[in-house]
Protein backbone atom coordinates (compact mmCIF):
# COMPACT_ATOMS: atom_id res chain seq x y z
CA UNK A 1 0.00 0.00 0.00
CA UNK A 2 1.59 3.27 -1.05
CA UNK A 3 1.25 6.35 1.35
CA UNK A 4 0.71 9.77 -0.01
CA UNK A 5 2.42 12.44 1.92
CA UNK A 6 0.41 15.39 2.71
CA UNK A 7 1.95 18.94 4.20
CA UNK A 8 -0.83 19.96 6.29
CA UNK A 9 0.85 23.08 6.72
CA UNK A 10 0.56 24.75 3.08
CA UNK A 11 -1.83 26.90 2.13
CA UNK A 12 -4.36 25.80 0.27
CA UNK A 13 -4.25 27.43 -3.17
CA UNK A 14 -6.96 29.80 -2.87
CA UNK A 15 -5.62 30.82 -0.05
CA UNK A 16 -2.49 31.54 -1.22
CA UNK A 17 -4.14 33.25 -4.38
CA UNK A 18 -5.68 35.58 -2.32
CA UNK A 19 -2.66 36.58 -0.39
CA UNK A 20 -0.81 37.00 -3.10
CA UNK A 21 -3.92 39.25 -4.38
CA UNK A 22 -4.26 41.13 -1.25
CA UNK A 23 -0.56 42.12 -1.13
CA UNK A 24 -0.06 43.05 -4.65
CA UNK A 25 -3.01 45.20 -4.50
CA UNK A 26 -1.61 46.78 -1.30
CA UNK A 27 1.98 47.08 -2.73
CA UNK A 28 -0.03 49.23 -5.75
CA UNK A 29 -1.61 51.41 -3.65
CA UNK A 30 1.44 52.27 -1.66
CA UNK A 31 3.41 52.82 -4.71
CA UNK A 32 0.72 55.08 -6.33
CA UNK A 33 0.60 56.66 -3.24
CA UNK A 34 4.78 57.40 -3.43
CA UNK A 35 4.40 58.60 -6.93
CA UNK A 36 2.02 61.30 -5.82
CA UNK A 37 4.13 62.13 -2.89
CA UNK A 38 7.11 62.18 -5.58
CA UNK A 39 5.14 64.03 -8.05
CA UNK A 40 3.79 66.66 -5.23
CA UNK A 41 7.30 67.21 -3.46
CA UNK A 42 6.76 71.28 -3.40
CA UNK A 43 3.12 70.66 -1.33
CA UNK A 44 4.78 67.88 1.04
CA UNK A 45 7.96 69.87 1.99
CA UNK A 46 5.96 72.98 2.43
CA UNK A 47 3.50 71.19 4.85
CA UNK A 48 6.81 70.00 6.09
CA UNK A 49 7.81 73.09 7.43
CA UNK A 50 4.26 74.44 8.62
CA UNK A 51 3.94 71.47 10.83
CA UNK A 52 7.14 70.81 12.13
CA UNK A 53 9.01 74.16 11.36
CA UNK A 54 11.66 72.26 9.68
CA UNK A 55 14.12 74.52 7.42
CA UNK A 56 13.82 74.46 3.54
CA UNK A 57 16.64 72.39 3.31
CA UNK A 58 15.96 69.94 5.66
CA UNK A 59 11.99 69.81 4.39
CA UNK A 60 13.13 69.12 0.95
CA UNK A 61 15.29 66.60 2.25
CA UNK A 62 12.41 64.93 4.24
CA UNK A 63 10.22 65.36 1.57
CA UNK A 64 12.61 63.39 -0.91
CA UNK A 65 13.27 61.03 1.74
CA UNK A 66 9.32 60.37 2.57
CA UNK A 67 8.75 59.86 -1.11
CA UNK A 68 11.70 57.70 -2.19
CA UNK A 69 10.66 55.47 1.07
CA UNK A 70 7.23 54.54 0.65
CA UNK A 71 8.06 54.11 -3.52
CA UNK A 72 10.64 51.44 -2.25
CA UNK A 73 8.03 50.19 0.44
CA UNK A 74 5.73 49.64 -2.47
CA UNK A 75 7.52 48.30 -5.31
CA UNK A 76 8.74 45.72 -1.98
CA UNK A 77 5.13 44.42 -1.25
CA UNK A 78 4.22 44.35 -5.26
CA UNK A 79 6.83 42.18 -5.42
CA UNK A 80 7.00 40.36 -2.30
CA UNK A 81 10.52 41.35 -2.02
CA UNK A 82 11.22 42.26 1.38
CA UNK A 83 7.72 42.19 2.74
CA UNK A 84 8.03 42.09 6.40
CA UNK A 85 10.07 45.45 6.23
CA UNK A 86 7.67 46.82 3.72
CA UNK A 87 5.00 45.99 5.66
CA UNK A 88 6.75 47.55 8.65
CA UNK A 89 7.13 50.89 6.64
CA UNK A 90 3.27 50.38 5.74
CA UNK A 91 2.67 50.12 8.91
CA UNK A 92 4.39 53.57 10.10
CA UNK A 93 3.39 55.69 6.97
CA UNK A 94 -0.33 54.46 8.20
CA UNK A 95 0.26 55.77 12.04
CA UNK A 96 0.56 59.65 11.69
CA UNK A 97 -2.78 59.27 9.20
CA UNK A 98 -4.58 57.97 12.12
CA UNK A 99 -3.00 59.89 14.81
CA UNK A 100 -3.96 63.31 12.73
CA UNK A 101 -7.63 61.62 11.90
CA UNK A 102 -10.35 63.54 13.88
CA UNK A 103 -11.18 62.30 17.63
CA UNK A 104 -14.63 62.09 17.05
CA UNK A 105 -15.62 59.34 14.42
CA UNK A 106 -19.28 58.41 14.19
CA UNK A 107 -19.71 54.73 12.62
CA UNK A 108 -21.42 56.59 9.56
CA UNK A 109 -19.80 59.18 9.02
CA UNK A 110 -15.69 58.10 8.58
CA UNK A 111 -13.52 60.26 6.43
CA UNK A 112 -11.63 58.57 3.42
CA UNK A 113 -8.24 58.82 5.10
CA UNK A 114 -9.07 57.16 7.81
CA UNK A 115 -10.16 54.19 6.05
CA UNK A 116 -7.50 54.00 3.68
CA UNK A 117 -4.85 54.31 7.20
CA UNK A 118 -7.05 51.54 8.85
CA UNK A 119 -6.85 49.49 5.76
CA UNK A 120 -3.31 50.05 5.40
CA UNK A 121 -2.21 49.72 9.13
CA UNK A 122 -4.67 46.20 8.93
CA UNK A 123 -2.53 45.12 5.87
CA UNK A 124 0.56 45.71 6.80
CA UNK A 125 0.06 43.93 10.00
CA UNK A 126 -0.85 40.50 8.27
CA UNK A 127 2.32 40.71 5.86
CA UNK A 128 4.50 41.71 9.05
CA UNK A 129 2.72 38.17 10.27
CA UNK A 130 2.77 36.54 7.49
CA UNK A 131 5.50 37.18 5.17
CA UNK A 132 4.90 37.06 1.00
CA UNK A 133 3.76 33.74 1.15
CA UNK A 134 4.34 31.52 -1.75
CA UNK A 135 4.25 33.54 -4.28
CA UNK A 136 6.64 36.18 -3.91
CA UNK A 137 10.68 36.93 -4.50
CA UNK A 138 11.37 36.41 -0.65
CA UNK A 139 10.53 32.76 -1.12
CA UNK A 140 12.19 32.12 -4.67
CA UNK A 141 15.25 33.66 -3.05
CA UNK A 142 14.79 31.31 -0.26
CA UNK A 143 14.58 28.48 -1.96
CA UNK A 144 17.11 29.00 -4.28
CA UNK A 145 19.36 29.92 -1.68
CA UNK A 146 18.81 26.26 0.04
CA UNK A 147 18.95 24.74 -3.22
CA UNK A 148 22.29 26.03 -3.36
CA UNK A 149 23.58 25.00 0.25
CA UNK A 150 22.45 21.96 -0.19
CA UNK A 151 24.57 21.50 -4.03
CA UNK A 152 27.48 22.74 -2.35
CA UNK A 153 26.92 20.49 0.35
CA UNK A 154 28.59 17.23 0.27
CA UNK A 155 26.88 15.16 2.69
CA UNK A 156 24.30 15.19 -0.06
CA UNK A 157 26.50 13.21 -2.30
CA UNK A 158 26.60 10.36 -0.73
CA UNK A 159 24.20 7.26 0.27
CA UNK A 160 21.38 7.23 1.51
CA UNK A 161 20.89 10.39 -0.16
CA UNK A 162 21.75 8.85 -3.43
CA UNK A 163 22.04 5.73 -4.45
CA UNK A 164 25.18 3.68 -5.14
CA UNK A 165 24.69 3.48 -8.84
CA UNK A 166 24.84 7.58 -8.63
CA UNK A 167 27.83 7.97 -7.23
CA UNK A 168 30.01 5.45 -9.45
CA UNK A 169 31.65 6.89 -12.27
CA UNK A 170 30.34 6.55 -16.02
CA UNK A 171 33.09 4.21 -16.91
CA UNK A 172 31.71 2.15 -14.76
CA UNK A 173 27.50 3.10 -15.47
CA UNK A 174 28.99 1.41 -19.38
CA UNK A 175 29.56 -1.90 -17.63
CA UNK A 176 26.28 -4.10 -18.89
CA UNK A 177 26.30 -6.01 -15.76
CA UNK A 178 26.00 -3.18 -13.04
CA UNK A 179 23.13 -1.84 -16.00
CA UNK A 180 21.57 -5.15 -15.62
CA UNK A 181 21.69 -5.11 -11.68
CA UNK A 182 20.72 -1.34 -11.32
CA UNK A 183 17.77 -2.41 -13.24
CA UNK A 184 16.49 -4.86 -10.96
CA UNK A 185 17.32 -3.21 -8.06
CA UNK A 186 15.14 -0.11 -9.56
CA UNK A 187 12.16 -2.78 -10.27
CA UNK A 188 11.74 -4.34 -6.54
Amino acid sequence: MALIETDEDAPRNSVTAALTLVRGMAGLIVVLHGAQKLMQLQLLSAALMSHFGLAAADANALAYALAGIELAAGIGLLLGWFTRGSAFVLVCSSAPALAQSPRTVSLIAISAGLELALMLLATGVLFIVLGGGRFSLDRALSERRRRKAIENDAIWSLPPYVTQLETQSDEALDDPELMDAAHEAASR
